[in-house]
């Protein structure tokens, strides 16, 4: 089954254009899985919310009342970035100040890809797991934690190559990822060297 976060938004009196931008940001957290667990386990759901920051938020929630929390803490809360996101044309524009305003990541680094996914809902297109603006809500066969596992990695279904969706998690890995991935990367060259090095010597032993 299936929940549509794009027009549960709509439902709740937000604009086509700050719907698109609020759908783009959960894409960009989570890859529309309200399953997703990130930070070490601190953030949860679509929107990667930290309970200790936004008090009343249960990690337990499922999509619709992810959903109904952010709804109701923007228009109690942010009343200032509401109004901003409801008075927009611009889907880019919208997605940008979500994105600033209350998601605040470390890293900008995943603006575009947030953009884009903001772009194809207005538009009507495949959204994450191929589902128009919907969330993935597990209902049997794979659980909950493997689908927030592979979003997590990036490695989710939809029509981006594993390639690709590596990139775009290491362009919303935290800096701390980035050093662990850079040591792995130099341990492996270290060890293909050695295993170079080593089959040149006994090449030159045998001559």
């Amino acid at each position: 089954m299936a929940f549509d976060l794009y027009n549960y938004f709509i439902n709740e009196g937000w604009s086509p254009t700050a719907a698109a931008g609020i759908v783009g940001n959960a894409y960009g957290e989570s890859g529309l899985n309200a399953g997703a667990v990130g930070d070490n386990g601190s953030a949860f759901g679509l929107f990667q919310v930290h309970p200790n920051w936004h008090p009343g938020y249960d990690p337990s929630f499922n999509a619709q009342q992810q959903a109904s929390f952010v709804s109701n803490e923007l228009k109690t809360k942010y009343p200032a970035l509401t109004r901003a996101l409801n008075s927009m044309s611009n889907v880019a524009d919208a997605t940008r100040a979500f994105m600033t305003g209350y998601e605040k990541p470390a890293s900008m680094g995943s603006l575009g890809t947030r953009i884009s996914a903001a772009l194809d809902t207005i538009n009507g297109k495949a959204v994450g797991k191929g589902i128009r603006a919907g969330v993935a809500v597990a209902t049997g066969g794979t659980s909950e934690l493997a689908l927030g596992a592979a979003d997590l990695l990036g490695l989710g279904s939809d029509s981006c190559g594993w390639i690709c969706q590596f990139r775009k998690w290491l362009d919303e890995s935290h800096f701390w990822q980035r050093i662990a991935i850079g040591f792995m990367a130099i341990i492996i060259l270290a060890i293909a060297l050695w295993m170079l090095g080593n089959k040149m010597n006994i090449n030159v032993g045998k001559q």
